[in-house]
């Protein structure tokens, strides 16, 4: 009789060692959803400032550039259209950057 005592004892004691591990576990898993849910909230309330160098004025981005076709004649560009657009008969077409300054932000 006292042989089963023990084992009893030995088995209880056991258990409660996985218990605590497996609420170790679920406090690890709930402190990491309450940090997420935490930044995600702190993320979403803070604004973001996005640039983008193609934002530039149309007129400036074109002006940058220097396009030719083969021959060396001037391409002429609408920039008042968005994109600025070019007409070429050609594909050969040659780019030279004339003004760094437009295409800076």
């Amino acid at each position: 009789m006292n042989h089963n005592k023990h084992r009893q004892r030995q088995t209880f004691k056991v258990n409660m060692i996985a218990l605590s591990i497996k609420q170790i576990i679920g406090i690890i898993a709930v402190s990491v959803l309450i940090i997420g849910i935490g930044a995600g909230v702190y993320l979403v309330q803070r604004q973001q400032i996005l640039k983008s160098r193609a934002a530039a004025p149309a007129g400036n981005f074109v002006n940058a550039f220097e396009l030719t076709d083969a021959k060396g004649s001037p391409i002429p560009c609408n920039d008042s259209t968005d994109p600025p657009t070019c007409t070429t008969p050609t594909l050969d077409i040659n780019v030279r950057v004339k003004d760094l300054n437009p295409l800076l932000p």
